[in-house]
């Protein structure tokens, strides 16, 4: 799969620079020139009552024919050749690179990117770092956001004690808190000039955080020893391309974000009544 989804890319890349380059359109009016180049050769050979031979005539006419294949099939040849090289250098990092959270670039991701989407418990540490950087992500009416978190009911908030060795109160109070950072920077943003933003929360048990910026993708397993610290978190890149990717990260996040998954929205109101009585909600 992941074979294919490289052939898959390098195809793609190819046909974008062809594109740009024109070469398909050069290689049809070549073509087109030789035929009929051939044609009226024949027939002022005809007209002149010179014999029809093959040195004289299709010889020519073949080569003439014969130099838009070769043209293209170097051109193609030549794009080939390249592609490995700038789709590593053109990819904001290396596919299977492995870093530690605390040492991301974060800021490259933002900017080289319209459209984020992000799984994760509450990770309110994150969220305040880059609340900025989100706001201004968001700023930009073309870009699009999308955050699906941990539902805020009860029995989805037991089994995260042992994970991060907190109570189910505290953790609670986390993804609270991360809503309400993330929902009151959207609002500061002017109407007509905030991008998309949705933010979704979930019931189950997600044993991964996952990070989309643009064809970058990031895979966050959780450890199985109690406890979160940055340094201690080791993030996988991906490309778009990859089959992990395509075949397994983009849809359990597709399905985590939809309502078949059991994601709802994690609105004002909602928001409001849960901090109003400050226990999780017993109804979600």
């Amino acid at each position: 799969m992941v074979a294919s989804a490289y052939r898959q890319a390098v195809k793609s890349w190819i046909r974008g620079e062809m594109a740009k380059a024109k070469t398909l359109t050069y290689f049809g009016r070549g073509e087109a020139g030789a035929v009929i180049g051939l044609v009226l050769w024949v027939i002022a050979r005809l007209s002149m009552h010179l014999a029809i031979t093959f040195l004289t005539t299709w010889l020519p006419g073949l080569i003439a024919i014969s130099a838009p294949v070769v043209y293209f099939s170097l051109a193609w040849g030549s794009y080939r050749l390249k592609a490995p090289r700038r789709l590593y250098d053109t990819s904001n990092f290396r596919a299977h690179d492995i870093q530690w959270f605390d040492n991301i670039d974060w800021q490259k991701l933002f900017t080289n990117c319209n459209r984020i989407e992000a799984l994760f418990t509450s990770n309110t540490h994150w969220t305040r770092v880059h609340i900025d950087r989100i706001k201004r992500f968001l700023s930009e009416k073309d870009n699009f956001l999308t955050i699906v978190i941990r539902s805020p009911a009860p029995d989805s908030l037991a089994g995260l004690a042992t994970r991060f060795s907190e109570d189910a109160k505290r953790r609670f109070e986390k993804i609270l808190e991360t809503a309400e950072i993330l929902l009151a920077a959207y609002e500061q943003i002017p109407q007509e000039t905030r991008g998309e933003f949705k933010l979704f929360h979930h019931a189950r048990d997600a044993t991964h955080s996952y990070y989309r910026f643009g064809d970058t993708v990031l895979f966050v397993p959780y450890k199985l020893r109690p406890g979160w610290a940055p340094g201690e978190v080791p993030v996988l890149f991906f490309s778009t391309a990859d089959a992990f990717y395509r075949e397994f990260l983009q849809r359990d996040f597709a399905y985590l974000s939809s309502p078949a998954g059991g994601a709802q929205p994690f609105t004002k109101e909602l928001l409001a009544g849960l901090l109003k009585n400050k226990e999780p909600d017993r109804g979600t």
